[in-house]
């Protein structure tokens, strides 16, 4: 989904849920589409606290497990809907910011997370994250057109 999609399924699972926005973060590939890096994601991955968690788990919505790695405990994700999955919110990361009324997690607590990982798929990602925060801190480089 391009950003326009992604703000309209946001905006819809914010606002049939009661939830609050602040709440449910925008995170990974997400994130990437609102910041401009990406033009599409095929998910919507959330940060969220551990009572919506639980209210989707308890109320039955599919889980599964991504196991751990040599960085990253084993996950336990909600799919709250068929483009909505729930990750638990973790003290790792706590950089909000607001884009076009979604909340998503900051470019440097995504490329940190991505670091972490350091996946083959997310070394695109990584090279298009560190020239958006150096650009932020002042260095002014624009994100390379193959990279975006």
């Amino acid at each position: 989904m391009n950003k326009k999609q992604l703000i309209a399924v946001y905006s819809y699972f914010i606002s049939s849920n009661a939830l609050n926005a602040k709440d449910v973060v925008v995170d990974a590939g997400g994130a990437l589409v609102l910041m401009g890096m990406r033009e599409k994601t095929s998910d919507i991955d959330v940060v969220t606290t551990s009572a919506i968690f639980n209210r989707f788990k308890d109320a039955g919505y599919p889980t599964r497990i991504f196991p751990a790695t040599g960085t990253h405990a084993a996950v336990e994700v909600v799919a709250a809907t068929d483009l909505i999955d729930l990750h638990l919110h973790t003290s790792r990361r706590i950089h909000r910011v607001c884009t076009d009324g979604v909340w998503h997690e900051s470019a440097e607590d995504v490329l940190a997370f991505k670091l972490s990982l350091n996946r083959p798929k997310d070394q695109n990602d990584i090279a298009a994250l560190k020239y958006y925060v150096s650009s932020k801190l002042g260095d002014d480089i624009s994100i390379p057109e193959e990279l975006v």
